[in-house]
């Protein structure tokens, strides 16, 4: 009873304090449009100040978790945590639920997101990309030809959205499979890496709530193939047949050549592995590596012209991408980071994932400065995606054993890249007027 009286009083004080940060900060929003290279193009609402350490809207939220999260940390080093927050941690990492009750709760998680997102099946899309390629591509399967050069790295994507209007009647059924199997694939490999089906439950949940995620689930324009694809690529080197990923991951690619750059992802998790069959499997990925690189030079999927001028502005890259999921976001990808590196000791995989949230983190930036190129909203997904599985492997078994081998200055380098590239791109959410070309 009262457990229960803690948790309910916990979140009424949870509600209460965002409630008044809202209040309190809420006039600091304003609106802007921005060029391709950051600058403003229009502006409206207070957007500008002559201080530019002024706080931003989400100052309080994020310094308040981000402190609470140091003081357990540095509380439980020294043993003074109350013996309830140890219990109740203790717990988290014991605690598993039965196969029925998953059964339960995942019925419940894709009936919210059945409800949130149905209507997107019945209805045409209006980006302009779709009324002025996607349709007239997909009408009497006219790509097939039209398709040559860059196109190449999309023929799976088109032969998908082309045969779910042919067979189907409708383009948007298959992108929203596709979305769905995302979804599958997030809890199976939070269930995978941490051995419990409460983990998966948990990232599945992250995922769902995720406003970005549940924008594009049924776009055949900005569709999720090639994400899944690349899931399911990862998800196959823990299978009995770890030989099938390359296959997936090539599909991925010829949906979307933005998998390509995933693939330090894949090698990391690879190289961490000692599975018996890891090895060889790096050997195919290094050829697919390889292979990237030529593309790469020879201009075919991307042309490098870094633009070192623009980094303050493509710095708020990740702020604006994930603007409307970035209360949870923000406030919670620090302690998550912090908190997996302190898993890292009894969970095998904690740096896989630590690696992939620093690395889809950090693309947008990337891109934007070494290619001058515009990262859009719908390629943050897999930003969410391993956020996702971050938060349910937080609830890995402590009995599980990490790889026997001395991995300690990867494992430090990775942890202490990852704080310090985390905490790069939430300075622009907590001084937004800071940098260059932030104004």
């Amino acid at each position: 009873m009262k457990a229960i009286l803690w948790r309910s009083s916990t979140s009424i004080v949870i509600l209460a304090f965002f409630m008044a940060a809202n209040h309190a900060f809420g006039d600091t929003l304003g609106i802007e449009v921005r060029s391709s290279d950051g600058g403003i193009i229009a502006s409206q609402g207070r957007t500008s100040s002559s201080n530019p350490f002024e706080l931003g809207s989400w100052f309080l939220p994020i310094i308040s978790v981000n402190i609470f999260t140091l003081a357990l940390i540095i509380l439980n080093k020294v043993n003074r945590l109350p013996k309830f927050i140890v219990k109740t941690f203790n717990y988290a990492s014991r605690a598993e639920i039965s196969p029925t009750i998953t059964a339960i709760m995942l019925a419940i998680l894709f009936g919210i997101f059945f409800t949130f997102t149905y209507e997107q099946l019945l209805h045409e899309e209006q980006w302009p990309d779709y009324v002025n390629y996607i349709k007239p591509a997909v009408e009497n399967w006219a790509w097939l030809g039209q398709i040559r050069g860059f196109e190449y790295f999309h023929v799976v994507k088109l032969f998908l959205i082309s045969l779910s209007q042919a067979a189907f009647g409708n383009i948007r059924l298959l992108p929203y499979v596709a979305s769905i199997f995302v979804l599958i694939l997030v809890y199976l490999l939070s269930y995978r890496i941490t051995g419990k089906r409460i983990a998966g439950i948990v990232s599945l949940a992250v995922m769902i709530q995720s406003k970005t995620f549940l924008t594009f689930v049924g776009s055949a324009t900005y569709d999720n193939f090639w994400f899944a694809f690349y899931l399911l690529s990862v998800y196959l080197l823990f299978s009995r047949q770890p030989y099938l990923s390359p296959l997936t991951f090539a599909l991925s690619i010829f949906s979307k050549q933005l998998s390509a750059v995933l693939l330090p992802i894949t090698l990391f998790i690879l190289y961490r592995s000692d599975a018996p069959k890891a090895k060889k499997l790096l050997i195919i990925y290094g050829i697919f590596l390889a292979a990237a690189i030529a593309t790469v030079a020879s201009g075919t999927l991307v042309t490098f012209e870094p633009n070192l001028e623009s980094i303050g502005s493509r710095l708020n890259q990740i702020p604006l991408l994930l603007r409307v999921d970035g209360p949870f976001f923000f406030m919670f990808m620090l302690p998550v980071v912090v908190g997996l590196f302190l898993k890292a000791r009894s969970m095998i995989y904690a740096d896989s994932v630590i690696f992939s949230i620093m690395f889809t983190i950090s693309l947008p930036f990337a891109v934007g400065v070494l290619t001058n190129g515009i990262y859009e909203t719908h390629n943050t997904i897999p930003i969410i995606a391993f956020f996702a599985i971050g938060c349910g492997s937080l609830l890995a078994s402590a009995k599980e054993k990490a790889l026997h081998i001395d991995f300690t200055k990867i494992r430090s380098l990775i942890f202490y890249g990852s704080i310090g590239i985390v905490a790069f791109f939430l300075l622009p959410t907590i001084f937004p007027l800071l940098l260059p070309g932030i104004d």
